[in-house]
């Protein structure tokens, strides 16, 4: 029947299809006649994924963050010696939780009980503090591990070649060889993120938790900024002034 065509075989025509449909019900457990059997509520913890981004080993360097020209206008800078010149020191870790225990004997005598296990920039943060009515399973960490991170804006950072003061930078102190106006200076780091499309895998935003700046083991007495950039590179970077560091 078809137009054009001769043979003498037998033709076929396969054809197939697939239909989906929600048969609404109840589930077999459950015995209507008697009212009575099983039901279940769901209680989400599968309903959210997270990037863990706390390892230190992914952070590297934040280079001077592009488009911000009222924060960073050394940034437009190539091939120029001024590129890093507000570069304060920063540096990010993870304290061994040797040093937090207070019955191990490999923790070292100096440090167990001491007051370095009860400060705020250095002690163990437990689970209960930040979510009191969390139920630990067995095995569970009682302590939630941190992200710890140092900044001290008088000190000079790395590839900061920063001297006399110019249109970029306030210099430093020729008698101490501390930076000059730390409030204009600023620290970072950055990693790479391998899910590049946060619309396609339902990333809606970021989420955590700083510590008081101004509790009392802290002598930052004016705060700061924190900013988080996302572009081609995740890059995290504080700009903050602590008097006395």
């Amino acid at each position: 029947m078809l137009p054009f065509i001769e043979t003498k075989k037998k033709s076929m025509v396969n054809f197939s299809g697939e239909l989906a449909a929600l048969i609404p019900g109840h589930n077999k457990a459950i015995d209507i006649t008697q009212e009575n059997g099983s039901s279940y509520i769901d209680d989400f913890e599968g309903s959210q994924s997270a990037i863990d981004i706390r390892t230190i080993n992914n952070w590297v360097l934040a280079s001077v963050p592009q488009g911000q020209p009222d924060l960073f206008p050394e940034a437009s800078l190539y091939n120029d010696i001024n590129y890093g010149k507000n570069r304060a020191k920063f540096s990010w870790y993870v304290i061994d939780p040797l040093f937090h225990s207070r019955t191990s004997s490999l923790t070292p005598s100096h440090i167990k009980g001491s007051a370095f296990q009860d400060n705020h920039l250095m002690r163990q943060v437990l689970v209960d503090e930040v979510f009191p009515n969390k139920q630990l399973g067995t095995g569970q960490l009682t302590n939630i591990p941190v992200f710890d991170i140092s900044y001290y804006p008088k000190e000079r950072g790395p590839y900061n070649f920063d001297v006399e003061s110019n249109n970029y930078s306030s210099g430093i102190d020729p008698s101490s060889g501390e930076l000059n106006d730390p409030e204009t200076r600023w620290g970072g780091i950055m990693r790479t993120l391998t899910t590049n499309d946060f619309e396609a895998a339902n990333i809606e935003f970021i989420q955590f938790w700083v510590m008081d700046p101004f509790n009392e083991d802290s002598e930052n007495s004016s705060g700061g900024e924190f900013y988080f950039n996302l572009g081609n590179c995740f890059r995290g970077f504080v700009k903050r002034w602590q008097k006395g560091i």
